[in-house]
């Protein structure tokens, strides 16, 4: 009996109610004709009427005579009491487990264009913050968050974290995220771009399953799913599983190229940093209707506010194409840009043209390294060894000190590369004792890696602790290049920047692509192919090495007149830091072709084009 009673209690609110109100209508009608027994002439219709009135107001019975009646009025209006207060604590408890619920993150959502991410973990802050400020010139932007946390805790953590413009809206809810009935709280198919943050997944086979799910929830939906491997073993694995609308950035190979062309190429952080974000300038498409019959090397110095870096055609992207190539309407031009404005036009009628022959950019790239030291070991090192081993072309020295370094014949297996010769030290590479033998000043360049086998936090503490010693060790008037690889972009700023110093923060480069690729898909290949060693890529070129006879400077328009005649797609300039805060190198993307600034032999242009 007491079981039945419980399991009808655990129905819920509706058979509690539904058992509340049988007792009341049980109730009434006994009274009723317990009421017209003792008040003759009293016909039953009315006698319902005041014991109604009667459970539903307690001071109404005081005024009943004769006494025999208060005898039938006085338990009415208890049991009235009784289910009256009942109802009210139902109720209140229905309400109560309706607004837990919600905080919970169990309620429905309702939304018609949200950027869906699914997973959280440290990173996706840095993910949310790059979606608000690509969403800045928008009147609302919504971000709905499905993740197998605590809402509560999601909640507070983004208010402890990140500054919500009124405008934005951030919706949480926790969930199974390898179950298909989570899914059925939201509109999955009204979302403009779906992120999973695979590291938020404790095994990562269990992002491939994250990926058939939403396939099989969105069959014939071309919603842009985002998402990150960590491995190439990875890619490899889920590559049977990608279709035209899942686009995959892998962490590893993406970490260790740019770690390499900041390892070859001085001031390189500061140019991805802004290019993989939307702080600054990004990449941007634009339709090339307005210039349909242009050729490619006209449009690039027609283009005011934006740097033309290349064209998509057909579903294709080409990075710097032939300069004579004429664009038709349904192309895609692929720019650098501030922001997503209407691109606006120089004065100029026609393209000037200048002599250069003679001259070739590929001859003009040089790598100045020829001896590096790295500290620590990860797994993005050997990685970064095989990127190396594809642009070296004379001998450099590398030494490695680390715990884990594999041998010498292990490591020469990962590049075949006669001119890099590697020297390893397996010690702590964190100890004083252990680098303060060395001879800096026989380095340009140390890189200090973070580790794989502790938390994201105290692999940044033990980085910006080794770079705190090395700066103690180097000699003033010696100051190789630190390049020091970051997991978290917050702690970059425990650390006093120099001119010597290159922040790779891993986690904010990534997000910036996934966020670009969330906002606009087509940018996918373009922003891997910058890149890539097999087409063009970013280098920056001496103005000293290019032509001689302006020695007086440049001008901006000039600079990009000289690189297109050259066949290179110019985005930009470096100055080494003159007049500047901390003589730090001065990176300026998309200058306008109009500006009067003037460049000189020292300063260098970031140019898109092919290597060596």
């Amino acid at each position: 009996m007491l079981y039945s009673i419980n399991r009808f209690f655990q129905k819920g609110i509706k058979s509690q109610i539904i058992l509340l109100l049988t007792l009341t209508l049980v109730n009434i009608a006994f009274f009723s004709l317990l009421f017209v027994t003792v008040q003759p002439g009293t016909s039953f219709w009315e006698s319902l009427w005041i014991v109604s009135t009667r459970m539903l107001d307690p001071g109404t019975f005081s005024d009943d005579n004769p006494s025999i009646i208060r005898w039938v009025t006085y338990p009415v209006t208890i049991t009235g009491i009784l289910l009256l207060s009942t109802l009210i604590g139902i109720l209140s408890a229905s309400f109560t487990d309706q607004l837990i619920q919600l905080r919970r993150g169990i309620g429905r959502i309702n939304e018609d264009k949200f950027t869906l991410i699914i997973g959280w973990d440290y990173k996706i802050f840095h993910l949310i913050n790059e979606l608000i400020e690509a969403n800045s010139n928008q009147k609302l932007l919504t971000i709905v968050i499905l993740a197998d946390k605590d809402k509560i805790e999601m909640d507070e953590e983004i208010l402890l974290n990140l500054n919500i413009p009124r405008k934005v809206k951030i919706i949480t809810r926790r969930i199974d995220p390898l179950s298909a009935r989570s899914y059925r709280l939201i509109n999955i198919r009204k979302a403009t771009s779906i992120i999973i943050v695979s590291s938020a997944f404790d095994n990562r086979f269990l992002v491939s399953k994250c990926l058939l799910l939403l396939r099989k929830i969105m069959p014939d939906q071309n919603v842009p799913i985002i998402f990150e491997v960590n491995s190439n073993d990875h890619e490899e694995l889920i590559q049977p599983l990608l279709s035209s609308n899942t686009f995959l950035l892998n962490r590893e190979s993406f970490y260790s190229k740019t770690m390499t062309h900041t390892i070859l190429q001085n001031g390189m952080s500061s140019v991805f940093s802004e290019l993989f974000s939307f702080q600054g300038n990004e990449l941007y498409t634009y339709p090339a209707q307005n210039y349909a019959g242009k050729s490619y090397g006209d449009v690039m110095l027609l283009l005011e506010n934006a740097s033309l870096i290349g064209v998509i055609r057909e579903g294709n992207t080409t990075l710097n194409p032939d300069h004579k190539l004429l664009f038709n309407k349904e192309d895609q031009l692929v720019v650098v840009m501030n922001d997503d404005d209407p691109i606006q036009h120089t004065k100029r009628t026609q393209a000037s043209h200048i002599d250069v022959s003679g001259y070739s950019l590929s001859k003009m790239i040089k790598f100045d390294v020829t001896n590096v030291l790295i500290l620590g070991w990860n797994s993005l090192a050997a990685e970064i060894l095989k990127e190396l081993s594809e642009y070296v072309t004379t001998k450099i020295h590398i030494t490695i000190i680390g715990e884990n370094v594999p041998p010498i014949s292990e490591l020469e297996l990962i590049f075949k590369n006669k001119f890099i010769h590697i020297t390893v030290l397996r010690k702590q590479h964190y100890k004083n004792t252990n680098i303060s033998p060395l001879d800096f000043k026989a380095f340009e360049k140390i890189v200090i890696l973070s580790l794989d086998d502790i938390s994201p936090e105290e692999s940044d503490t033990i980085t910006i602790s080794t770079i705190i010693q090395v700066r103690s060790l180097l000699q003033s008037n010696h100051s190789p290049q630190l390049i020091s690889q970051l997991l978290i972009e917050k702690n970059a700023a425990l650390i006093e920047e120099d001119v010597s110093l290159e922040f790779i923060v891993n986690d904010s480069l990534v997000s910036g692509m996934i966020s670009q690729i969330a906002e606009d898909s087509k940018l996918y290949d373009a922003l891997l192919d910058l890149l890539d060693e097999e087409g063009a890529e970013i280098y920056t070129i001496h103005i000293s090495a290019l032509l001689k006879k302006y020695s007086q400077g440049i001008s901006i328009d000039q600079a990009y007149t000289l690189i297109g005649e050259l066949g290179g797609s110019m985005i930009g300039y470096q100055s080494e830091g003159k007049g500047h805060a901390n003589q730090k190198i001065h990176t300026v993307l998309n200058p306008k072709k109009t500006s009067d600034k003037l460049l000189f032999g020292d300063d260098k242009l970031i140019v898109v084009c092919d290597g060596l």
